[in-house]
């Protein structure tokens, strides 16, 4: 998912309801990618995680180099994926798909488990 405006991503597209529609929709075995800009450009960042975290078993979050955008992983199972075999899939589809980039360097450059919910941000709903 890619929904960032110009200046802002639409608010009901962040929220939990939004969020658990998304859950319905893929299968035990499917995988939703977010692509967010993090906390210096966006003010819901933290809350956006949190939100993810609320709806999704598992969550990753991979911070890309040179840029303020952060690509989160979210997984209706867990599975608790290390490192290296997130970037071994991630480069084996970047070659199976042709991409111009290596995702597998992505994973390795900015990989991070998203376990802890930070306590202060809050969940995003559709009542404000």
């Amino acid at each position: 998912m890619d929904a960032f405006g110009s200046e802002n991503i639409p608010y009901h597209l962040a929220t939990r309801e939004f969020l658990e529609a998304v859950r319905r929709s893929i299968t035990a075995q499917g995988i939703v990618l977010a692509d967010v800009w993090s906390r210096e450009s966006n003010p819901l960042y933290d809350s956006m995680v949190r939100t993810y975290q609320e709806v999704f078993d598992e969550l990753y979050i991979l911070h890309v180099r040179g840029s303020e955008n952060k690509i989160l992983i979210a997984l209706p199972l867990r599975l608790r994926i290390a490192r290296e075999e997130l970037a071994q899939r991630a480069g084996a589809i970047s070659k199976q798909k042709q991409f111009r980039f290596d995702m597998a360097d992505l994973v390795t450059y900015g990989y991070q488990y998203a376990e802890a919910k930070d306590p202060r941000a809050q969940v995003l709903t559709d009542k404000k």
